[in-house]
């Protein structure tokens, strides 16, 4: 049934009585379409606008009670006052009467990165990159802030992630679900969004941590570059979204470590075979484009067992990497790589190694070395020098900064 309020029209399973709002202004939104069994209302009064979540109406798309509805809502309200990050949308009070709980909250414009508003996430998604990136230090600090209070995030993602364009600030919404430490999922399969969650929020029994948290926070670097990969983004991807909870990031502080980096070692295969080499196939809007198997240097890992463990996951290829070829660096990227090229010699198939492919990697390909400079290999200046090795020339081993260009190509 369609009921209005303030003039604004929403779906409800029955009517219900929302004249508690009125000390709160006109309404001037609504947000029926949940399955919380919430329904949310941005009302104003004096030119102050409040964010409003009920419980206790029949909602159209609700999988719990009014009562569960309610219930659970009360349940948050220590988390909201506990955890008081300026990034937080601000708690304001709580209320109830006999069929409703409800809690207020200040009202910011704001776009929303979730994909269930497309408008607004094809929005946040045009932001530029630094700004995305300053959304990502936010949300990393969020995450750290929460652990050191004491909770575990569950239930975050896009949806939770808000930007103003107009004040340049980041904000955190909906965090319902966190709890405190230490936590065992109860349930097997948690809330939350599959594109976020670890392997662990789907195992009945399984410890809900800190560590499960540096995943997260990698499901959201990989969310964040979507439609445009992004080398400093990506680099948190492979430290942190890692199925093996014993190979990511021990904690979120090492993830502020990695993060802050300001120079990356990445160490990159040169594998041959039959006049061809392996390269890793990506596609964007652009088109289809190459690089080379390999990838960034862990703590306490030489270069040559970097590229022997990158080329694996990214092509199942077992190889050893033998002598240096090339060195080429990215100066002018919000990381500043270098990319050091090993010969390899290929050893076989990578047995029991899960795959971790690059963002928008589609699969891997043999391209011919006589052919390379008419090929899309990136960095370019790789085309003529490996090339001319292939030749029997002597292109040097350092081929400079790819960003400034590569005129011959």
């Amino acid at each position: 049934m369609q009921q209005t309020v303030n003039g604004i029209s929403f779906q409800l399973l029955e009517p219900f009585d929302f004249s508690f709002l009125e000390p709160y202004g006109q309404v001037f939104k609504v947000l029926d379409d949940q399955d919380s069994g919430n329904i949310c209302f941005g009302t104003e009064k004096d030119g102050r606008r409040y964010f409003i979540k009920v419980a206790g109406a029949k909602t159209l798309r609700a999988v719990i009670t009014p009562q569960e509805a309610i219930d659970n809502l009360k349940a948050t309200v220590p988390i909201y006052q506990t955890l008081r990050h300026p990034a937080l949308v601000p708690f304001i009070e709580e209320g109830e009467t006999s069929q409703a709980f409800y809690m207020v909250f200040e009202w910011v414009d704001a776009i929303c990165m979730g994909r269930m508003y497309p408008q607004q996430h094809a929005e946040f998604m045009a932001l530029p990159i630094e700004t995305r990136h300053s959304v990502f230090e936010t949300v990393l600090d969020f995450l750290a802030y929460t652990n050191r209070m004491g909770y575990v995030a569950i239930d975050f993602y896009d949806g939770s992630i808000l930007y103003d364009p107009e004040s340049r600030r980041t904000y955190i919404c909906d965090i319902d679900c966190f709890q405190r430490k230490p936590y065992h999922n109860t349930m097997g399969r948690l809330w939350g969004s599959t594109r976020f969650m670890s392997p662990e929020e789907y195992e009945k029994g399984a410890l809900i941590d800190e560590v499960t948290n540096v995943y997260t926070l990698g499901a959201v670097a990989q969310a964040l570059q979507e439609n445009q990969p992004d080398e400093k983004l990506n680099y948190m991807v492979r430290l942190t979204k890692i199925d093996d909870r014993a190979q990511r990031l021990p904690s979120l502080e090492a993830a502020r470590a990695a993060w802050k980096r300001t120079i990356r070692n990445a160490g990159k295969g040169l594998v041959v075979r039959d006049g061809t080499m392996l390269v890793i196939e990506l596609e964007d809007s652009d088109g289809t484009f190459y690089i080379m198997p390999g990838g960034g240097q862990k703590p306490g890992e030489t270069l040559p067992e970097a590229v022997r463990r990158e080329v694996a996951e990214e092509t199942g290829m077992l190889v050893r990497a033998t002598e240096l070829a090339f060195v080429i660096e990215g100066k002018k990227s919000a990381a500043h790589r270098v990319d050091l090229v090993f010969h390899c010699e290929i050893e076989g198939e990578a047995i029991g190694v899960a795959h971790q492919g690059d963002v928008n990697q589609v699969g891997t390909a043999w391209i011919p070395l006589d052919t390379l400079e008419q090929e899309p290999l990136y960095p370019s200046r790789l085309r003529r020098a490996i090339s001319e090795w292939y030749r029997g020339g002597n292109p040097g081993i350092y081929l400079g900064n790819e960003d400034e260009g590569d005129p011959e190509v």
